[in-house]
C-alpha cells in the first residue's frame, strides 16, 4: 500500500488570472481589463479547493456567451489537465444550497399594477438654464494603461 498525501498549493493570483485572461483572449474569448482583476477576486472568495470548483468560478467570470464555452474548456483543460472524454463537464453535477424564501409582502414584489409600464420625466428646467442649451458629453477615453 502507498502513502497518500493531500498537499494545499498556494497560488500567486495576479500572475494567474492575468496569464489566463491572456490565453483567453488569444482564443478568441472577449476579453476586458477588468475581468482578471475580477477573476482573482472570485478566487479569494470561493477558495477553490478542486478542479470542478476553479472551473466553474473561471467560467462565471470570463464567459458571458455560450458560444464561448468551447474557446474557454480548450484554453483551461489545456492549462489545468485534460479533462477525461467521458467525463462531461454538468452544471447539474455541481451541489448547490436552495434560496431563501423571499419574505418581503407582496406589494414589493411588483412592479407596477395593470401591466403599465414605468415612466421618468426629464427634469425640471430651473431658471439659470436656457432652454434648449448645448451641453457637454463627457467621453469615455481609454487610460494610459488601458492603451
Amino acid at each position: 500500500m502507498t502513502d497518500f498525501g493531500v498537499e494545499t498549493v498556494e497560488l500567486d493570483l495576479p500572475p494567474l488570472a492575468a496569464a489566463l485572461s491572456r490565453r483567453l483572449h488569444e482564443a478568441g474569448v472577449p476579453m476586458t481589463p477588468e475581468r482578471p482583476a475580477e477573476f482573482a477576486r472570485a478566487l479569494t472568495l470561493v477558495r477553490p479547493v478542486s478542479r470542478r470548483r476553479l472551473y466553474w468560478t473561471a467560467r462565471g467570470v470570463f464567459v458571458s456567451d455560450r458560444a464561448q464555452v468551447k474557446a474557454f474548456d480548450a484554453v483551461f483543460f489545456s492549462i489545468f489537465g485534460e479533462q477525461a472524454p467521458d467525463e462531461p463537464v454538468d452544471a447539474n453535477d455541481t451541489p448547490t444550497d436552495p434560496a431563501p424564501p423571499d419574505d418581503r409582502p407582496k406589494a414589493d414584489h411588483e412592479t407596477s399594477s395593470g401591466g403599465e409600464r414605468a415612466t421618468s420625466s426629464p427634469p425640471a428646467a430651473s431658471d439659470d438654464d436656457e432652454a434648449g442649451a448645448e451641453v457637454d458629453v463627457p467621453v469615455a477615453m481609454a487610460s494610459d494603461d488601458e492603451l
